[in-house]
């Protein structure tokens, strides 16, 4: 059992690298054809073709690994990253604004740390708090809604 769970996993692997490897190598010709070829980049389309290749060299292998790793893992994060990387990078052929939703990355890890942070207060406050044990004045019974009238059609 444990051998052909291994080989489905490679299986998987294979067949995620066959397929992340030819659109990477697309989308990064593509820039350096249209925006440092074609349109005459200047210096920092160099530099933004260096740093997209290596968001690739880091990402690529851990999306491999997302194809197998459970759900809820942290892999799945840097297929995401590899993913607005490459959408990213693709629009930027256009346009030097397209750059700037790559600020949707950092923004994502301020909302998950402060949204951990304020959590970990909100839940400190509410175990401060004295729980209100109040019981409704209709008792355990649910309140009855109101029956809707039907209007007779013609």
């Amino acid at each position: 059992m444990a051998k052909a769970a291994a080989k489905k996993a490679a299986k998987a692997q294979a067949a995620a690298k066959s397929t992340y490897q030819p659109i990477i190598a697309a989308v990064v010709l593509w820039y350096a054809a249209i925006r440092l070829y074609y349109k005459q980049g200047e210096r920092v389309h160099y530099y933004a073709l260096g740093g997209c290749l290596l968001v690739y060299y880091f990402t690529l292998p851990m999306a491999i690994e997302a194809s197998v790793a459970p759900e809820g893992s942290i892999t799945g994060y840097f297929f995401d990253v590899m993913v607005l990387t490459l959408f990213t990078q693709t629009l930027s052929t256009y346009t030097d604004k397209a750059w700037y939703i790559l600020l949707i990355v950092p923004a994502f890890g301020v909302f998950k740390a402060g949204s951990a942070w304020f959590g970990k207060l909100s839940s400190s406050a509410a175990k401060s708090a004295e729980p209100e044990d109040e019981a409704p004045a209709g008792g355990p019974k649910k309140e009855r809604k109101p029956k809707r009238k039907t209007m007779k059609s013609r």
